[in-house]
């Protein structure tokens, strides 16, 4: 039995014919890639992910705040040198 694909007929000699169009045909334009992802953030406003172990009272106190009294609050906190 004969293999229809392995026939070097005229079958074979269009096939051939269209690759090579495909493959070396004109170059188009490369296409601007889409923006992906959030909008950019100056440096100040950028969030940093992070883990912070609390007792249970301190948790509550900062739900009862909220978030952003939390982070009002860090930002008014002054680092004490250590001592020596």
């Amino acid at each position: 039995m004969r293999c229809r694909w392995l026939d070097y007929g005229a079958t074979a000699i269009a096939l051939q014919a269209l690759l090579l169009w495909h493959y070396n045909g004109d170059m188009q334009e490369p296409k601007t890639p889409k923006k992906r992802g959030p909008p950019f953030k100056p440096p100040g406003e950028k969030l940093v992910r992070g883990t912070l172990y609390l007792p249970p009272e301190a948790w509550e106190k900062i739900e009862h705040a909220g978030r952003p009294a939390l982070i009002v609050y860090i930002a008014r906190w002054r680092v004490k040198p250590p001592a020596g």
